[in-house]
């Protein structure tokens, strides 16, 4: 079968199998009782199901049935259209006059189907989606397939699969739907098996086509396993290969985890695999824990299966989202507050456990305050980022002492501003600078930014060198208060404004110095980078003259012959072919204008007109590019030569992309990690031999690494023949406001 036709096969296979499944839960309301034959004509009840049509019309355990056993132990009574009570009462199994909550309860799984079957249709045709992606939207698929079958099958509850081994078999059983139970026992067993090539999707291929076939194998087993189970009926069994397959996902991930970690699709992986957790979560907590521990549950299981409705929302965000919002943040910051709720939980549970006793009250106690304490945090975060408006002073005057200094000229300039400013933010007197030998403090050890605490008020220190410490002194607040810690913070954070102020201003002075070197054939990191924005501005000057003399110009040689062909009626081929020629000269020219100026670069900022790069590419090349930022807000307000040639870096990457490295997929990513701004450009290409010259100067890597080393950066490269090719790109962080 081609490659081509595996996603209509699946497609064809998951609809007509829902349709069949939908078909028997819409004409058979579940019944939810469990009899035993008493006689050939007679049952009684053993079990009512809580949510079955039963409980609804009062059907009581010991209450005696008539029904036309086919079994002579226990058995679901289900798939009927009729009971007959012993008062000879025949009640119709329906919808009609049942609860809205049953009516909901049963045609959720059909709700949830839909839902995810939609939303894989549509992103699977209407945005090209990477093979990876592919894998994960069966897998989306098969869940919600599994779902819909747990429906006919058992309690219309997916987790309820998971759990209740003999009421699987036995419930499908009774309702005499045989393919329900295989619809459902594949679904079950093709979700860890697609889950575990999903997996292997992470990890670089040495042997594709033995991989695939093994793969093929594996896929013919679980048909073949669930085939088997089917028929043989042996329900306590049923979810043994479930269970064991699973336990090779979780070998296999635990196994390869470094090798997924460097995975090019790590981030979605991550997002992807949290989502499900995150949907089976409630149930765990909820549902599944209380029933062990309790014999009853906290809050039903068809409630917590809501939760399932993650799984295909994180599937759109995933496949949607070019920019994911920093979940290493979010995880960090929650695992802290539940550690910290943990004990005064316990606590409170063990309270409770002295008073009460083994109860499911304890749990609940327990849980509530796992939930609610975090919550607090998190909402004691928020009120303190929008009520304490008082403190955005601080960051206010960092903001505009930043946007002032490149106004001011020399240090004197600096330190009047600086010190007014302490005056007006701290409110305090006497702030002045001082400078001191160094010889005085040979035996401490300082460091820029530190706050001394004197008689008379505090000493900061904003600059040093083997020569002199200079410092800014400032009074106490008023009525001899201290500085709180906020404030101690905003100063650290002013010395270190104005020390970067000061050695920019000694740059400069080198600056002038290695000019003069220029003719030695010495070229600083600095002197490049300064010939870099001189071609750049040599650029932008080029692509105006391009744009306001020839565009302009062949643009109105195109409208002139429009013109004549309209004024004279006459649409000649040979001016067709013209007007086809210029039109295809002047998108050349406006894309030359655009490569050497992007004008965007100041008005939307590096990573969307990133994207705009990286979209015009997907339109004309063949291959697949995926591009991921993470850390986002470190990519902002940065400086316009740095993103210019960040800019340029991955706009040479493309254009040797398309020109030589016959790739199928290419992925860039932009982080922020250790201080350090990070791009990385990957992808499955031809590849090429480090070791001869020719290739490297082939690909541009020498003039690459010339703008790298402009930005006191560093370029790893690792590639072979036939390999494909991995660029690192390792640039310092030069601004010392930026948090890592």
């Amino acid at each position: 079968m081609k490659k081509t036709l595996y996603p209509f096969a699946i497609f064809s296979l998951t609809a007509v199998s829902a349709i069949y499944l939908i078909s028997i839960i819409i004409a058979y309301p579940l019944i939810g009782l469990k009899v035993t034959p008493v006689n050939s004509e007679q049952c009684v009840v053993t079990e009512v199901y809580p949510n079955g049509w039963a409980n609804y019309q009062n059907v009581k355990r010991q209450q005696l049935i008539y029904c036309e056993p086919n079994l002579n132990y226990a058995f679901k009574l289900e798939k009927v259209n009729e009971i007959i009570l012993p008062t000879n009462e025949r009640v119709s199994v329906t919808y009609k006059a049942m609860p809205a909550s049953y009516v909901i309860y049963s045609f959720l799984p059909i709700i949830y189907f839909i839902l995810s079957f939609s939303i894989v249709l549509y992103l699977f045709f209407k945005i090209r989606l990477s093979k990876v992606s592919k894998v994960s939207s069966y897998l989306l698929l098969f869940i919600s397939l599994a779902y819909l079958g747990s429906g006919v099958s058992a309690r219309g509850d997916i987790f309820g699969l998971f759990i209740s081994l003999a009421y699987l078999g036995s419930g499908v059983s009774a309702r005499g739907d045989i393919f329900g139970l295989f619809i459902t026992t594949l679904s079950l067993y093709v979700i860890p098996a697609l889950l575990l090539e999903y997996l292997r999707m992470m990890i670089p291929k040495k042997d594709s086509q033995a991989i695939t076939k093994r793969m093929v194998l594996l896929y013919g087993f679980v048909f073949s396993l669930a085939l088997i189970t089917t028929l043989t009926g042996v329900s306590k069994f049923i979810l043994l290969p479930f269970v064991l397959l699973t336990l090779v996902n979780l070998l296999y991930f635990i196994v390869q985890f470094h090798s997924i970690k460097k995975s090019i699709h790590f981030v979605k992986v991550r997002f992807f695999i949290g989502a499900i957790i995150l949907s089976l979560l409630p149930y765990i907590l909820l549902t599944a824990i209380p029933e062990v521990l309790f014999a009853k549950q906290i809050v039903m299981a068809e409630h917590t299966a809501l939760f399932l409705l993650f799984i295909p929302l994180s599937f759109v965000y995933v496949n949607v989202k070019k920019v994911f919002l920093d979940f290493d943040w979010l995880i960090k910051s929650s695992l802290i507050n539940i550690v910290i709720s943990l004990l005064p939980a316990c606590l409170l549970a063990g309270i409770i456990y002295v008073k009460e006793g083994h109860s499911i009250f304890v749990f609940q106690v327990w849980l509530m305050a796992m939930v609610l304490i975090p919550a607090c945090f998190f909402i004691k975060d928020f009120f303190a980022a929008y009520l304490l408006r008082s403190e955005r002073k601080f960051h206010s005057s960092l903001t505009k002492l930043s946007q002032t200094s490149s106004q001011l000229h020399n240090e004197e300039a600096l330190f009047l501003y600086v010190n007014q400013m302490i005056r007006d933010v701290l409110r305090v007197d006497d702030v002045k600078k001082i400078r001191c030998d160094s010889k005085e403090f040979d035996s401490q050890s300082l460091n820029i930014g530190d706050l001394k605490q004197m008689n008379t008020g505090y000493a900061l220190l904003v600059s040093q060198n083997s020569v002199a410490y200079t410092f800014i002194t400032c009074s106490y607040k008023g009525k001899n208060t201290q500085l709180n810690k906020k404030e101690r913070s905003w100063l650290i954070s002013v010395a270190h404004y104005t020390n970067i102020f000061i050695e920019n201003l000694k740059k400069t002075e080198e600056l002038v110095a290695e000019i003069e070197k220029l003719r030695e054939g010495s070229i600083s990191p600095t002197i490049s980078r300064t010939l870099f924005l001189i071609g750049e501005k040599e650029r932008v000057k080029l692509a105006r003259d391009i744009h306001d003399s020839i565009l302009q110009e062949l643009i109105f040689i195109y409208k002139n012959i429009e013109i004549i062909q309209n004024r004279d009626e006459q649409h000649l081929p040979s001016l067709e072919k013209v007007k086809f020629q210029l039109n295809e000269q002047i998108n050349f020219i406006r894309e030359t204008c655009y490569d050497l100026n992007p004008f965007f670069l100041k008005d939307i900022g590096l990573i969307d007109t990133l994207s705009t790069l990286l979209d015009r590419y997907r339109k004309t090349c063949t291959f697949e590019i995926d591009f991921q930022v993470s850390h986002v807000k470190h990519f902002t307000d940065l400086s316009e030569e740095f993103v210019l040639i960040l800019y340029r870096i991955v706009q040479e990457w493309m254009n040797n992309a398309k020109k030589h490295s016959k790739a199928n997929f290419i992925y860039i990513s932009l982080s922020y990690r250790h201080d350090n701004f990070i791009l990385i450009y990957e992808d499955d290409g031809i590849g090429f031999n480090l070791n001869e010259e020719n290739n490297g100067k082939h690909f541009g890597l020498l003039g690459l690494n010339e703008r790298i080393q402009s930005l006191n950066g560093n370029l790893s490269i690792h590639t072979e023949p036939q390999q494909g090719l991995l660029l690192r790109v390792t640039i310092p962080n030069q601004r010392n406001d930026i948090d890592d």
